[in-house]
């Protein structure tokens, strides 16, 4: 991004008076070194860069120079984060205790909630943030308020940019944030520069510096505007602090302020994958098939002998010998690396039927059974995470009441994170069959698991009650118009067929 100063430098920098060095070049190495030591190795193998040895040969036709840096792999990385990211699905936002509107529409803050989601189109971004949570172990979102729109501003930012700082005392109370970043500035003389940006965020305050370069070490105060107000506070209109924007989405923290990644366990199990996959390909194509050897030939009887179809092979010497190795069998290594699989998904809790190239997939009971690993660790995550969207939601109703755009206070049991079912929804056809299927249970209750609601099920039981009295009335109706209608001879060629059809609900039974 270019961003243009309008007024020239000296307006929209610092002069650097008053800013602690030591303290801004600490927090830049911290997010520096996390970012090579941490999250680049696990971004690597979770995108396929994974580091596979190849022969010469292999690399002639295993190898693209312009897909993915010529690299090979079998990346199971990808599988096992989508695995969990593709069920985690937030649905809306309730205020426990707030009353519903009149037309039964959620109540004014749990409303605003939903309409910042919708606003900020979460209902994607929200992608961004599990995935980078799950593979690198974790993820922010900061909400701030966007002088532009006039509104309340969330945005995804990936765990290479970010740092919290807690508590000593308590892991849960963050003490500071900051975010570094690179980006392109427009100066005063036309020339496209190279800046590094940081902003530190307080619970009553925001401070922003940038430092020329892309390492940052002459820092020097920012503002976003000529002449800003620097640092921008961050406090309601009584002077409260309105706490540290930054929320974090951990990924298995296991009482820490770190998250863990989900490949974490995995690198190693991948690298023995490929290196099957490899030794398995490289059987193929070097002894894939069966090799002829011929012994007592010379020179010139050799370059006579075509093994072609149809021909025959004729050697003069009589101590000529021919014969043929056998091709290999690649199936060793290729259950070697099916078994390296499925403990990969076992260690991941992951279905192995995602791994598995071909065969069928369960269904039914033998999903949820398979599943069941998964399920507990998505609903895991969906605790976990909704937590974070629920600080969000929290900082955005304090932003916006800041900002004197809401005027609602949040209470202090605050929001609760609706999330769509983890488990694999089966057909609809297989579950009205399980409810079919189902002894013992009074027409009533198969209904309310076919999915009526008491007013209907009550329709549907008084009109099973009519309905033998209308279809009687239906045919002596239809009797007694037969009776009266005139005489043709066609009508003779055959007699009325009537056919009494109860409508019921599809798979209802009475």
């Amino acid at each position: 991004m270019v961003r243009e100063i309008i007024l020239g430098a000296a307006r929209a920098f610092g002069d650097g008076s008053g800013v602690d060095r030591g303290l801004l070049q600490a927090l830049s190495l911290a997010i520096d070194s996390r970012k090579l030591t941490t999250y680049a190795p696990l971004r690597k193998y979770w995108d396929g860069d994974h580091n596979v040895m190849l022969t010469d040969r292999m690399k002639q036709f295993l190898s693209n120079s312009q897909i993915k840096d010529g690299k090979f792999s079998d990346n199971f990385m990808g599988v096992v984060i989508a695995a969990v990211s593709e069920r985690l699905d937030v649905q809306g936002f309730t205020v426990p205790g707030e009353p519903s509107a009149d037309d039964g529409s959620p109540g004014a803050l749990a409303q605003f909630a939903n309409d910042q989601w919708a606003l900020n189109r979460m209902d994607s971004m929200q992608k961004d943030v599990y995935n980078d949570a799950l593979a690198l172990g974790e993820s922010y979102v900061i909400t701030e308020w966007d002088e532009v729109v006039g509104g309340v501003r969330m945005s995804f930012n990936p765990p290479e940019l970010i740092r919290i700082e807690y508590d000593d005392g308590n892991y849960l109370l963050p003490t500071r944030a900051t975010k570094k970043w690179n980006e392109q500035v427009l100066g005063i003389n036309g020339t496209v520069e190279e800046h590094t940006r940081m902003n530190v965020y307080y619970d009553n305050r925001i401070e922003k510096y940038t430092s020329a370069g892309r390492m940052g070490s002459d820092w020097r105060k920012w503002s976003d505007v000529p002449g800003g107000q620097w640092p921008i506070p961050w406090v309601d209109s009584t002077g409260f602090p309105l706490g540290i924007p930054v929320a974090h989405f951990l990924n298995n923290a296991r009482g820490t302020t770190t998250g863990r990644s989900e490949l974490k366990d995995l690198v190693n199990l991948q690298d023995a994958i490929n290196k099957a996959l490899v030794d398995g390909v490289r059987v193929a194509d070097s002894q894939g098939w069966p090799q002829r050897w011929a012994t007592g030939l010379d020179s010139n009887q050799s370059d006579d002998i075509q093994a072609s179809p149809g021909t025959i092979m004729h050697a003069g010497a009589p101590d000529s010998k021919f014969g043929e190795f056998p091709s290999a069998d690649p199936t060793g290594a290729i259950a070697w690396m099916e078994h390296l699989t499925a403990h990969l998904a076992f260690i991941s809790q992951t279905p192995q039927h995602l791994f598995r190239i071909s065969g069928n997939t369960p269904s039914g009971e033998a999903l949820k059974t398979a599943e069941a690993p998964l399920v507990r660790k998505v609903e895991d995550r969906q605790a976990v995470y909704g937590n974070s969207w629920e600080d969000v939601m929290v900082m955005a109703a304090a932003v916006a009441n800041a900002r004197g755009e809401l005027g609602l206070e949040v209470p202090d049991t605050g929001f609760d994170t609706d999330w769509a079912e983890a488990e694999t929804r089966s057909s609809e056809k297989e579950r009205i069959e399980g409810i079919n299927l189902k002894e013992g249970i009074s027409l009533r209750q198969r209904m309310r698991e076919y999915g009526y609601d008491s007013e209907t099920i009550t329709r549907i039981e008084d009109e099973l009650k009519q309905e033998p009295d209308d279809i009687a009335d239906a045919l002596a109706r239809a009797f007694n118009r037969l009776l009266l209608r005139p005489t043709h001879s066609s009508s003779s060629r055959g007699g009325a067929r009537w056919r009494a059809r109860h409508h019921r609900p599809n798979g209802i039974r009475a």
